[in-house]
């Protein structure tokens, strides 16, 4: 059989057995060389594509793709979902191109967690399960020893909001570590990567999700993982949108020294009444006071002088625990010494000081003999 003729017929592979079905205004965008293209979906199915375009890919050639609705390229990276795909056959008018997926993610296009019950499906279902698949093939690659459960999670345990929540979770923390050199070495504890995504997916809007986001990536190692970061997986989920935001004013504000046994400390801080209301959005005083009132009962911030009685009647205190330091630091997706995240100096090493009766250095040396 002649090479030509064997590149246009579809091979008996796993893309023949997957349903595949069109979908009306989805489009695949990919690179050539610098240069980003666009190229019409004829069908799709949960193992790959036929790709109405120009291009010849040989055989085998990994693509990355870009699927979103028709249209010019997609800035909002919730209405996108990037793919591995490869080249296995041509057509007369493209190129069918196979998913490149974790077999162990079981992804089933059309009978997904987010799937329509109508059975109609829109370009915007079809890149939500892929962006599902998207987030658990990071996941395993994290902790692959916690793949089949993260996928009955993702896939059977969640409902739809709290997929979608869990998705931006992983996919933010996937961007972040995008440019690392040492990426696809990188892994977390299979304890910790499980209860991030459970928990976080309860995360009531983006600030909140960012936090997880950070935590994830402060739990990337290189080497054996470490679960420390787990103390920070339960205050984490107790935390609301106007908690991050009046958390976040006390660790940005605060003036913070070095102990001498590395931790970090924070000023007592007070802040006005009304920039507390600014902070959190509400003029409800006693509402913003309960508020932090939570935030003292967890641990994060100081609850000495919280009193008003000791404080002056339009201010309220401010200013963060060691313990809620390193939280912040955490969720921020910093990995190494608090310290180094608020950008504190090294502690100068100072010699110990000579007891007072005895002489120095200089006045016990014995004299020089005379010449």
């Amino acid at each position: 059989m002649l090479l030509s003729k064997w590149l246009r017929k579809p091979s008996l592979g796993v893309h023949q057995r997957a349903e595949r079905r069109p979908v009306q205004g989805l489009a695949a965008y990919y690179r050539t060389g610098m240069t980003l293209k666009k190229a019409e979906i004829r069908d799709i199915s949960a193992s790959g594509l036929f790709a109405v375009t120009a291009e010849r890919w040989m055989p085998g050639e990994v693509l990355s793709l870009i699927l979103q609705r028709e249209g010019p390229p997609e800035r909002d990276q919730e209405r996108r979902a990037n793919v591995q795909a490869k080249a296995v056959w041509w057509g007369g008018d493209g190129v069918g191109l196979d998913f490149v997926i974790n077999d162990e993610i079981e992804f089933n296009l059309w009978d997904g967690p987010l799937t329509n019950a109508s059975g109609e499906h829109e370009p915007e279902d079809v890149i939500r399960e892929f962006r599902i698949a998207e987030a658990l093939t990071f996941l395993a690659q994290l902790c692959p020893e916690r793949t089949k459960e993260l996928t009955l999670l993702f896939r059977k345990e969640f409902s739809h909001t709290r997929a979608l929540t869990a998705v931006e979770i992983a996919l933010e923390a996937a961007r972040m570590l995008t440019f690392r050199p040492d990426v696809a070495q990188l892994r977390v504890h299979p304890d910790l990567i499980y209860r991030v995504m459970e928990s976080g997916s309860w995360a009531e809007d983006a600030s909140v999700r960012r936090f997880w986001s950070g935590l994830l990536i402060a739990s990337c190692t290189v080497g054996v993982p470490r679960d420390e970061n787990l103390a920070y997986v339960e205050p984490l989920s107790q935390l609301l949108s106007k908690h991050i935001r009046i958390f976040t004013a006390a660790c940005t504000r605060a003036k913070l020294s070095l102990a001498a046994d590395g931790t970090v400390h924070a000023e007592t801080s007070t802040c006005p009444i009304e920039e507390i209301i600014q902070i959190t959005g509400a003029r409800d005083i006693a509402k913003n006071e309960r508020d932090m009132a939570h935030l003292f009962l967890m641990g994060l911030l100081d609850d000495r002088n919280r009193s008003l009685a000791l404080l002056p009647v339009d201010e309220a205190n401010l200013t963060p625990t060691p313990f809620g330091l390193e939280i912040y630091a955490r969720c921020k997706g910093h990995a190494g010494p608090v310290k180094d995240f608020f950008g504190l100096p090294v502690a100068e090493a100072h010699a110990p000081a000579l007891p007072a009766d005895e002489p120095g250095e200089e006045e016990s040396a014995s004299p020089a003999p005379e010449a």
